[in-house]
């Protein structure tokens, strides 16, 4: 796919359905975005926090803060089918899938694109409010409707397919490398997994230039400890704001068992593949394995990766 060939657009439903809305295939299902109706769907929305000193000058920023992205879409639909096809992408982007379902889902909106070295990115959305029908005439006599939902995502980053990274050793205790890497513009709240040993984890403070990061700084040379006992199956050591920092297989609690010790460090944006020590004892017979989930989360649908600097703009 080179860059001149734009980009393309497939709306998932609560309800598993798919709508081809832009690019090759749109209106493949009698469904495509309407010109001049998609808003916000472009760079995440962002908040800074800013503070002052008193009887000082000015102000200095904080923090940053995610907001949720309010973005709209709208339909142009071919409603040759009097009606049905339109009240079928309702029910697909509804604002509550079948609440006795228990595979619920949210709808989500996969954008392919050039400068996506990692693949399609998707964003998980929900229908805010009612949505609206733009009706200047007979929808059911013209076969046609147009309509506006506005939509939120709660996590407004695009979602890139994880990646995955093993550990495994065969004795009961073991030592090596793990070589993790971040190549999205945001920093990574990675997960592991951890069979029972006691393990001795990664867990450095970060340092450098974009591209170039590697640890450093005031705890370059940080570990956890993390005990997992054989009842628990495996435990998830996890840097995911959204979950409980450390848990077995079966979700209870290990913040007691850890004494306040947790993964303090996110993978920085843009890092490179760093090995980092790993090492564990007291496994039983057969050896041990940690597995990391990299989430990839981007702020827009296309680009920022550090390889789409041209040359001539870097010093």
């Amino acid at each position: 796919m080179s860059v001149n060939d734009g980009f393309a657009v497939t709306v998932y439903g609560v309800d598993g359905s798919r709508w081809d809305v832009h690019g090759p295939l749109a209106g493949r299902q009698g469904v495509w975005l309407g010109e001049g109706q998609v808003q916000a769907i472009y760079d995440a929305p962002i908040e800074t926090r800013w503070a002052t000193t008193a009887g000082g000058r000015g102000a200095r920023p904080r923090r940053r803060v995610w907001l949720p992205r309010d973005f709209t879409l709208g339909f142009h639909v071919n409603d040759d089918t009097a009606g049905r096809r339109e009240s079928a992408l309702a029910l697909a982007l509804g604002s509550e899938p079948y609440p006795w379902d228990p595979a619920r889902r949210a709808a989500r909106m996969v954008i392919t694109a050039p400068l996506q070295d990692d693949g399609p990115r998707t964003l998980y959305f929900e229908a805010k409010e009612t949505p609206e029908l733009v009706a200047d005439q007979d929808t059911l006599a013209a076969e046609y409707a147009n309509t506006l939902y506005s939509c939120r995502a709660g996590q407004p980053l695009y979602e890139s397919e994880p990646e995955a990274v093993a550990f495994e050793q065969s004795g009961t205790s073991g030592a090596g490398t793990v070589v993790l890497s971040n190549p999205s513009d945001t920093a990574c709240e990675y997960t592991v997994e951890l069979t029972p040993a006691t393990w001795t984890l990664p867990d450095p403070s970060w340092t450098g230039q974009a591209g170039a990061v590697a640890p450093g700084g005031p705890h370059a040379a940080r570990t956890l400890t993390a005990v997992v006992e054989p009842g628990d199956v495996t435990a998830r050591f996890t840097r995911r704001r959204d979950q409980l920092l450390a848990q077995t297989a079966a979700g209870t609690n290990l913040v007691a068992r850890q004494q306040g010790r947790f993964l303090v460090y996110d993978l920085p944006a843009w890092l490179p593949p760093t090995p980092l020590p790993i090492s564990y004892t007291g496994a039983p017979p057969g050896g041990a394995r940690a597995e990391y989930t990299l989430p990839r989360l981007w702020t827009r649908p296309w680009g920022m990766s550090l390889a789409d600097r041209p040359a001539e703009v870097l010093p």
